[in-house]
């Protein structure tokens, strides 16, 4: 829905402005393009370098539905042996 309102709005909208105040109508786009920068910089949250569990939580917080893996539990889990093949030769 957002498309398409900016379509409409760039199809019908940007001509009319740009015949009525002509050159100037640039400083307009140019103010909403800083505005969008600044939107973009203070509101969106960084996620570079985090885990998808950790961008989930992130995202959704407390109600995200990831497990939660410790490396501890990884390094006990690879020590245990449940099941040992010995051939003899």
């Amino acid at each position: 829905m957002t498309s398409l309102t900016f379509t409409f709005f760039n199809t019908f909208v940007n001509p009319i402005a740009l015949d009525a105040i002509q050159w100037k109508y640039y400083f307009v786009f140019l103010a909403v393009l800083v505005g969008m920068v600044f939107s973009v910089w203070f509101k969106y949250p960084e996620t570079r370098g985090l885990t998808l569990e950790n961008v989930a939580w992130l995202f959704d917080g407390e109600q995200a539905n990831v497990g939660v893996v410790s490396a501890k539990d990884v390094l006990e889990d690879e020590k245990r042996t449940d099941h040992v093949e010995v051939r003899k030769a």
